[in-house]
């Protein structure tokens, strides 16, 4: 129980609610009750579930948790050091009523603040007086409101926000929709000017001002708490009632009164996320209403419906991608007639190093796992509309070649087609002959695989060690599979490698290794670049690069300090279009006051 004093590393770094600001603050307003480290600090949690381990059944049972903050955090969330002190049972929510089931716990909590109980120290082996306080609660957003007595629904959703809240009403959607998070923002950020990136307007409004829970005391000083299932009581604005734990002498005091757990509001806001990008039915949030909604507000107007005849309207396409990849083998029959050829053709007793590196991972042959990993990313060669020159290889370079591809995918006849420059995975790689002509590094190639390593030649348990390969790409050639399959692979020259008194890796160019195995596939390979040696030719240094289409967005992204013109396009100009029927609503009727949060808050956050 003294742990959060006597043994919590205090070096200014948040590891346990005893280094937030909440509880620092509590220690400042409460001195009596600091002074004694075992006095207990308290944490409510709430929530509903259905004890009957089936969805279909409505019913709601809700337990009221007490975790101890004393505790460091391995042991303070275990279920022997939480306590159960309210079970109410169903089959309902308990809702608003929430707080008469209440009562006779925050009777004991101000029985524990204000008297104590005796209590026995066995460690010090003495009796003390221990207290105890509440510090906040812990539920998801809708739980919020039956704790809190603010509701989370409507035109005045938003907690932190309050009264300053501002909301938008879409009528086609019946939902409530909340765009002013630009307040949050510093005065000087880019996005508080960009209009079209958002609701079309500036932001030039101040972050509001959270209500004190002393504000909120004399705010409802005079309300009128009416329980019961048929209470409406809508005058109020968004307070649906005082909430009991103001009855705690400290309560209007603490500084952060009611947390939200994150795992909710993570879970619902990646759905939405997910589901929109990917179109999936009755996920995704891209709809006629939605469309509707974006004309309404004068934003987005690329994505306006346009209506045609027959009552049906036509939508341009989202920035959602529902093709596959570029060059992947996404297709189901086409994924599984590859995983079939490979293994038809797999040998098990010719090792390459991507062979080594699956079993390696996985502890069976590269035939017991999916294909499609190996080729998932697929580039595109440089040059111009011929792409490469016909050659033939000859017999010792066709063969390692084929050898390499029989454990990745197989087709017996082959074409071949020589490349010099390939793009692939954001990096451009080059062949060592086409960089001698050139100011610049592209042929340089890295190559991480898990590999056994054995002490000596009766060594029955090798270590598996990660093994960095440096090389150089002598060729690049495209190897055609009757044009069913085309695969184009990188032929290396790999040399020794070792790291120097001041740990800089470096490699020798003129000790040359694994020359049976130079094949590698350019997805599996990262690039990097070779620094001469001033004093020694052959020896060369390895500098990491990282893949040019990656780019470092810092804190002002790609918006300007102006009203930024330029509106990111959020259509795809590849895709077809969508017809669908024109909707009919009822649009005079106004539904904001009867919103339930569940519809609102998470489907709608813009």
């Amino acid at each position: 129980m003294r742990w959060h004093e006597d043994e919590r590393s205090k070096d200014g770094k948040m590891r346990h609610p005893a280094d937030g600001e909440a509880w620092k603050d509590f220690d400042k307003c409460h001195a009596n009750f600091y002074i004694e480290p075992r006095n207990v600090r308290l944490g409510l949690a709430s929530d509903g579930f259905n004890p009957f381990k089936t969805m279909s059944i409505s019913h709601s049972t809700w337990p009221v948790m007490m975790v101890v903050y004393n505790f460091p955090p391995w042991l303070c969330m275990k279920p022997e050091y939480t306590m159960l002190s309210l079970l109410i049972p169903g089959p309902q929510s308990p809702g608003n009523d929430i707080d008469v089931y209440l009562q006779p716990l925050i009777e004991e909590l101000k029985q524990l603040w204000e008297i104590g109980v005796e209590t026995y120290d066995a460690s010090r082996d003495q009796k003390f007086q221990m207290h105890a306080a509440l510090l906040w609660t812990i539920s998801d957003y809708p739980r919020y409101a039956m704790l809190s007595g603010w509701s989370t629904k409507g035109r005045l959703a938003c907690s932190c926000c309050n009264y300053d809240t501002h909301s938008s009403y879409l009528r086609h959607n019946h939902k409530m929709c909340y765009m002013n998070h630009r307040v949050f923002l510093p005065t000087s950020h880019p996005w508080r000017l960009n209009k079209k990136s958002f609701n079309g307007k500036k932001e030039l409004g101040s972050t509001p001002t959270v209500l004190e829970g002393t504000d909120i005391v004399e705010i409802l000083k005079d309300f009128n708490n009416d329980f019961g299932k048929y209470r409406k009581n809508k005058k109020d604005g968004p307070w649906k009632k005082r909430s009991i734990f103001f009855e705690l002498p400290y309560w209007s005091q603490n500084k952060l009164r009611h947390n939200l757990d994150v795992m909710h509001i993570e879970k619902n806001i990646c759905d939405n996320i997910i589901g929109t990008f990917l179109g999936i039915q009755g996920k995704t949030k891209d709809h006629v209403n939605a469309r509707y909604d974006l004309q309404d507000m004068g934003i987005r107007k690329n994505l306006h419906p346009w209506e045609l005849d027959g009552g049906r309207v036509q939508l341009k396409s989202y920035v959602r991608n529902k093709a596959y990849p570029e060059g992947s083998i996404a297709e189901g029959y086409l994924a599984e007639e590859a995983l079939t050829l490979c293994s038809r053709y797999m040998h098990k007793d010719v090792d390459t190093r991507l062979n080594r590196k699956r079993r390696n991972y996985e502890g069976n042959d590269l035939c017991d796992v999916d294909v499609c990993d190996y080729f998932s990313n697929r580039g595109s060669a440089l040059g111009g509309k011929k792409k490469g020159k016909l050659f033939s290889l000859d017999l010792t370079s066709k063969d390692q070649a084929h050898r390499y591809l029989l454990f990745n995918y197989d087709e017996i006849n082959i074409y071949i087609r020589r490349l010099s420059g390939y793009l692939i995975n954001g990096y451009r790689f080059h062949t060592t002959k086409r960089d001698a002509r050139r100011k610049t590094q592209n042929s340089g190639v890295t190559l991480v695989s898990l590999t056994p390593s054995y002490a000596s030649s009766k060594d029955e348990n090798p270590r598996i060690e990660p093994i960095t390969y440096y090389g150089a790409i002598n060729d690049i050639i495209e190897l055609d599979y009757y044009e069913h399959f085309k695969f184009v692979m990188f032929k290396c020259d790999w040399f020794e490698s070792d790291a120097d008194k001041h740990g800089l890796t470096c490699v020798y160019f003129n000790k040359k290794c694994y020359q049976n195995d130079p094949f590698v596939l350019p997805s599996q390979v990262h690039q990097c670049f070779y620094v001469e040696d001033p004093f020694e030719t052959s020896k060369h240094y390895v500098l990491k690069t990282i893949p040019r289409d990656l780019f470092n967005m810092g804190d002002h992204s790609q918006v300007n300090n102006s009203d930024n013109d330029d509106e990111f396009n959020w259509v795809r100009e590849d895709m077809p279009v969508t017809v669908a029927e024109k909707p009919y609503k009822d649009l005079e009727k106004d539904y904001s006051d009867d919103l339930d949060f569940d519809e609102t808050f998470f489907d709608y956050m813009d």
